[in-house]
């Protein structure tokens, strides 16, 4: 199985990918669990390693690879891998990949892109919010916070720190934790 997250709001990207991750720790909790970062040497023989190891008492392996298209190299092999082990159909083997990048910039690899989001694939492209959806998320990240915003507030968040959600996010952090509870 493959999960491909993707997008250039990197903030909600390593959010969704906490989502995926806590739930395969609750749905697994004895799975075996690997994490590679391809934009480092010699983490494309270890990631092999990790894919082809079987497992005595059947657990789901979860492994995480982040950076996969920065390096060609490492990319071409992936997707050698993932057609060679049928990993598109393989269930206890869940492929998460983690691409910080905009599509037009992924797609210049566009065999493993098409790979990655294939039929079968759960794919995600996490774009920066906009207008209403915007609003929404910080008036969501505020009540997680047990707080709220009136939307003059909000209104002047935007306009001081743009769409950039790590920005976004050190604000609401700071107005929360100087008014606990309460607008």
């Amino acid at each position: 199985m493959i999960i491909f997250l993707y997008g250039p709001d990197s903030y909600r990207l390593k959010q969704n990918s906490n989502i995926v991750l806590d739930n395969y720790r609750k749905k697994h909790p004895g799975g075996v669990f690997f994490k590679f970062d391809l934009s480092e040497i010699g983490e494309t023989a270890k990631v092999e390693d990790a894919i082809k190891s079987g497992s005595l008492f059947g657990e789901v392996k979860l492994i995480v690879l982040k950076n996969v298209f920065l390096n060609k190299a490492a990319s071409d092999r992936i997707g050698e891998l993932i057609k060679t082990q049928n990993l598109l159909k393989e269930k206890d083997t869940v492929l998460l990949f983690i691409e910080n990048q905009e599509e037009k910039d992924l797609a210049k690899n566009k065999e493993l892109f098409n790979l990655l989001s294939g039929k079968g694939s759960i794919i995600r492209n996490i774009e920066y919010l906009e207008r209403e959806k915007l609003t929404k998320w910080i008036k969501s990240e505020f009540a997680l916070r047990k707080c709220s915003i009136e939307p003059d507030g909000i209104k002047e968040l935007i306009a001081t720190s743009g769409n950039e959600s790590w920005a976004l996010i050190n604000e609401i952090d700071k107005l929360a934790n100087f008014k606990t509870g309460g607008i």
